[in-house]
């Protein structure tokens, strides 16, 4: 566990409270300003005594809790820890017949009114309950990231997981959001791209280890026609003189992932050749669909690029990033 501690509060507890538990100086060691690396300390673990000790810790505003911790831990966390500008956390699955996991009593909303970015590294498809628990008006970056060796190859399927939701109801003009062998349902996604929140949303990764899946049905598409198709939208505003004004969605978008992507021969070429025209630099990182030839997307891939120097096209095949 890893952290930053950039102003100091005066906590609640009393002198006695803090004298049960040598938890907290441990804390404060790895928390500290220089955001110093501490020792591996396998004692430390959520007890509940430390849940005690939490509002002690409300002035930190980064984490980095790199020992797997339950959703519900993490919902206190951030409810606790209110000065938090970035968690990052590994996630396991509650468990009920932890007493400790199912004592803890939870808001219907966990209000993070700082945080700005959020990294999520899980070994579970998590509950779209989870992320439909917070309000976070400021976050910018929101990773979620899953290990490849949790995948089950027969039998995984794309779920929602909230993402949508947590930017609707939070209002936050996310800059980035990157999807990791999460297999997220192309509706979530393509609702995502239409809310008029991604404005400001300049990074959008969705990919996952392309050849895990030795079966290609078995893997459960995610980058689908509609959700290439929703990068393809052209609104339109009234400017300050009375004239209309033309815009893409998400206008910002200038670092594009896809692995693979599902989508016909044609469309994500099309979604490059718009949206290169009016940015000073595009960056697209894709694999398609081995099932389709996709000859007018790597036609119109390679007259692009070499038209317009400011692009950059990389297919991509195994592992990346």
């Amino acid at each position: 566990m890893t952290g930053k501690l950039t102003k100091t509060h005066k906590s609640s507890q009393s002198p006695k409270a803090k004298n049960k538990t040598g938890l907290l100086d441990v804390l404060r060691k790895i928390f500290v300003e220089s955001t110093m690396k501490h020792p591996t300390i396998p004692a430390i673990r959520f007890e509940r005594r430390l849940f005690r000790l939490l509002d002690a810790m409300h002035g930190f505003t980064e984490l980095n809790i790199d020992r797997m911790i339950s959703t519900k831990r993490c919902l206190i966390i951030l409810k606790c820890c209110y000065s938090l500008e970035s968690l990052s956390v590994i996630l396991r699955p509650d468990d009920p017949g932890n007493l400790e996991d199912s004592a803890l009593e939870i808001q219907p909303r966990v209000y993070a009114n700082k945080l700005n970015t959020l990294h999520i590294s899980t070994i579970i498809q998590l509950p779209e309950e989870f992320l439909n628990a917070i309000y976070c008006p400021r976050l910018l970056s929101l990773t979620m990231e899953r290990d490849a060796s949790t995948i089950d190859l027969t039998s995984e399927t794309s779920k929602n997981y909230g993402f949508r939701g947590l930017v609707q109801q939070s209002g936050c003009y996310l800059e980035s959001l990157v999807l990791s062998n999460m297999f997220p349902k192309a509706d979530e996604l393509k609702e995502f791209l239409e809310l008029r929140y991604t404005n400001q949303l300049q990074q959008l990764w969705v990919y996952d280890d392309y050849n895990i899946f030795r079966d290609r049905q078995k893997r459960p598409p995610s980058i689908t026609n509609s959700v290439v198709q929703a990068l393809t939208v052209v609104k339109t505003h009234q400017g300050s003189r009375g004239e209309t004004v033309r815009y893409y969605q998400c206008p910002r978008l200038s670092d594009l992932g896809f692995s693979p992507c599902f989508s016909d021969d044609g469309k994500l070429s099309t979604v490059v050749q718009m949206r290169s025209e009016s940015r000073p630099s595009f960056i697209l990182t894709y694999s398609l669909d081995p099932a389709v030839t996709h000859t007018v997307d790597r036609k119109q891939f390679k007259a692009l690029t070499r038209e317009r120097q400011w692009l950059v096209v990389n297919e991509t095949v195994g592992r990346w990033w």
